[in-house]
């Protein structure tokens, strides 16, 4: 009997279920080691910490899941999640005004993380080739012929470890990942170098009641560099509405410093909606310092029988709404890659390429976002200030040409490059007098 064919994921969140579901139908098992106790349904756990703040799935997200997942988007409609045009199902006050409610044929699923990550897990847990361990942490990588070939790992209140063995192994473990130490340990010739960039907001989150007579319009209230606080007000499940407000100083956590702060951003319009809401939580903050990218296509030697994606890949400023949907598309890319390709000898190599690749965009957008509030010094200070004044002129024109608005929100969706916004036409249409 021929041996059975394994993959091994780390972390059963959004990113690792996902990249479960793509490498299943390629393996007669699949593996998720899980450091938490995963809960009954979708609520909050310790493991991720940015659960309590707004998040919103982009349109290129929506799709990868879709693709990978299909009951997995109306399953979270269905239980209370909310579909908001981008922009028209928002208010959304940009860097030059209220932007034109135009639609664009382009949505954002509005609702909680947990209920995200669980409707996901439940269409990849009842799988019967998928079997999940939680409450089991990975503590390192197994190797053979120097490749991976499994990980180590330690159920909670055990004092001895337990190795689960693999065709090959997906980190998909979060920000909080140790691949790099794990690599360092094995294969140190291999180890990716490491990009980071300054994360300049903090934030912090607060529920409130959401009545029918308020409708489900979100808010969207963009920082300048001038004045440079944000906000944002999203409905989700269970007739709520998650307010998160910040800047570069952080918002203070105080249910007082919380609705002062709210007073002082460019447009008064979430101060006054949430004057008129009954407040259902404490106020959560969050001050992410740093991102980082694994640039595993700067080390030629690789790590063969790993592949690293969602944040343990790419952690970018959670502002930007980028995370989910990067990871989603990455584990599209996996996907597509062993479709193509099979599990050939150098197939891991090319799944993290994909993945990799798939990535950068997002990450560009954030650092290249952070960078425009930051000091930044010489070529980089002057580059960013025309790219700043460009933008400036994208959005304020964006307001009465639904043409640009639609290039724009395509770009911020994850659906189009970003050197869409350059080309001949938009740059004419954006630099043109009004």
């Amino acid at each position: 009997m021929p041996k059975p064919r394994v993959a091994v994921i780390i972390g059963a969140g959004l990113a690792g279920c996902l990249a479960a579901r793509a490498t299943r139908g390629h393996v007669d098992k699949v593996i998720i080691v899980e450091r938490d106790k995963l809960p009954s349904g979708p609520y909050f756990r310790k493991g991720v910490p940015q659960s309590r703040q707004a998040h919103i799935l982009l349109e290129g997200g929506q799709r990868a899941i879709q693709e990978l997942v299909p009951g997995a988007i109306r399953a979270m409609l269905q239980a209370g999640a909310v579909q908001l045009g981008m922009p028209d199902g928002f208010r959304w006050f940009g860097t030059a005004g209220w932007l034109s409610s135009e639609p664009t044929g382009l949505n954002a699923i509005s609702c909680t993380r947990p209920l995200i990550d669980w409707a996901v897990q439940q269409e990849v847990f009842t799988d019967p080739g998928v079997q999940v361990f939680d409450d089991t942490e990975c503590v390192g990588l197994i190797m053979r012929n120097n490749s991976v070939a499994g990980v180590r790992a330690m159920r909670r209140g055990s004092r001895s470890a337990v190795e689960f063995h693999a065709d090959f192994v997906v980190d998909a473990s979060g920000s909080s990942s140790r691949v790099s130490e794990w690599i360092g340990a094995v294969t140190p010739w291999a180890l990716p170098p490491k990009h980071t960039s300054r994360i300049a907001f903090s934030y912090a989150t607060r529920f409130y009641t959401r009545t029918p007579a308020g409708g489900n319009q979100g808010i969207v209230v963009q920082a300048t560099p001038e004045s440079p606080r944000f906000g944002i007000m999203v409905p989700v499940e269970e007739n709520r509405w998650a307010v998160c407000l910040g800047g570069l100083e952080a918002p203070p956590t105080t249910v007082d410093g919380f609705l002062s702060y709210a007073g002082t951003l460019r447009s008064l319009a979430i101060d006054e909606s949430i004057s008129l809401a009954d407040p259902l939580s404490s106020v959560r903050g969050n001050r992410p310092k740093m991102g980082r990218l694994l640039r595993f296509d700067q080390n030629r030697a690789g790590v063969n029988g790993l592949i690293v994606l969602g944040d343990a890949l790419c952690s970018t400023n959670p502002i930007y709404s980028l995370g989910m949907s990067m990871a989603a598309m990455q584990a599209r890319a996996l996907a597509y890659v062993l479709v193509r390709y099979g599990r050939t000898a150098d197939w891991t190599a090319r799944a993290q390429k994909a993945v990799l690749e798939t990535s950068k965009p997002g990450w560009k957008l954030a650092s290249d976002g952070d960078a425009s509030y930051l000091d930044a010094r010489g070529t980089a200070r002057l580059r960013l200030q025309l790219k700043q004044h460009y933008f400036h002129k994208l959005m304020a024109r964006s307001i009465d040409d639904p043409h640009l608005s639609k290039v724009v929100f395509e770009v911020l969706s994850l659906t189009s490059p970003a050197h869409h916004l350059f080309r001949p036409r938009v740059v004419v249409s954006a630099l043109k007098s009004r």
